[in-house]
């Protein structure tokens, strides 16, 4: 009778074990939809900022030209980006034929390499392109560490929920289940949020664009300058908010976090100058 009581006993706690564990799965499904719903909330009111932000930007631009340019809606993005490789090439000096091979030679590809433990995400095989299977915070460091130089990180967003870009101080760990912008790593990073702001030690700027899927978001880090800084470029346009301060020796990195995010790391090249310009409205933003 008592070896029976003590069954019965333990098939009970078993099926409360279950019960808990449902319950506990049951939570944290609701917990993820919550923070989906406010996070799509917050959303719609970035891309209608963001989307005043960057037209305004890409008016500013055009309207320093008396050439009539047309104001389409349509071809006011492609007339902005030709509008600042004019620039660039118009301000910078001819260069000799030996002078010429020595750039090239510079801004040829650095090799770089993604180092992190397993988890919740699936690499394309023979590519640095990442995709999350599941919603976690998983930050993506690039290596070598940076001290010296011109550089642009040139990555593409292939899906964009909850991703950024960002530099980070050498040596850095965010553990998989972190974001960038919490504490206490964002004391030692900042990011390129895909809303349009910039976060540093916990305090958010905005006035960039925001990211699309299917885009190019290249980062361009100048260590040579003083201040050391950060640029973003969104799809080939030079945003106005930009970092500076930047510690003497960084990592360039990415963020994903929920399912289906994906990112892939295309290149990281070193330049003999540095292209950016100066953008109307421009925004220091300073590590603290």
């Amino acid at each position: 009778m008592e070896q029976k009581t003590i069954q019965e006993l333990e098939e009970q706690l078993k099926k409360k074990d279950k019960e808990l564990q449902h319950e506990r799965e049951e939570f944290k499904k609701k917990e993820q939809k919550k923070d989906k719903r406010l996070h799509d909330l917050a959303e719609k009111e970035f891309i209608k900022s963001n989307k005043i932000v960057e037209l305004e930007h890409q008016i500013a631009i055009i309207k320093q030209r008396p050439d009539g340019i047309s104001l389409d809606p349509a071809k006011l993005e492609e007339a902005a980006r030709l509008e600042i490789i004019r620039e660039q090439t118009a301000s910078k000096p001819k260069l000799d034929s030996f002078q010429q091979a020595s750039i090239k030679l510079i801004a040829d590809s650095i090799p770089f390499q993604i180092n992190v433990p397993a988890g919740d995400y699936i690499k394309k095989d023979g590519e640095f392109t990442y995709t999350s299977t599941d919603f976690n915070a998983k930050t993506f460091p690039i290596s070598p560490a940076i001290t010296k130089g011109i550089y642009r990180f040139e990555t593409k967003i292939n899906k964009r929920g909850d991703v950024g870009v960002g530099v980070m101080k050498s040596g850095l760990n965010i553990p998989f289940g972190d974001w960038p912008g919490g504490k206490p790593q964002n004391q030692d990073c900042m990011i390129f949020y895909f809303n349009g702001y910039v976060y540093q030690c916990g305090i958010g700027s905005q006035g960039n664009a925001r990211f699309l899927d299917n885009s190019n978001v290249t980062i361009e880090l100048n260590m040579d300058s003083r201040p050391r800084t950060a640029h973003l470029f969104l799809r080939g346009i030079l945003q106005k908010l930009y970092i500076s301060d930047l510690p003497e020796s960084v990592q360039l990195y990415f963020y994903i976090n929920f399912k289906d995010d994906s990112i892939s790391a295309l290149s990281l090249k070193q330049l003999a100058a540095p292209t950016t310009v100066k953008v109307s409205g421009a925004k220091e933003v300073k590590w603290i």
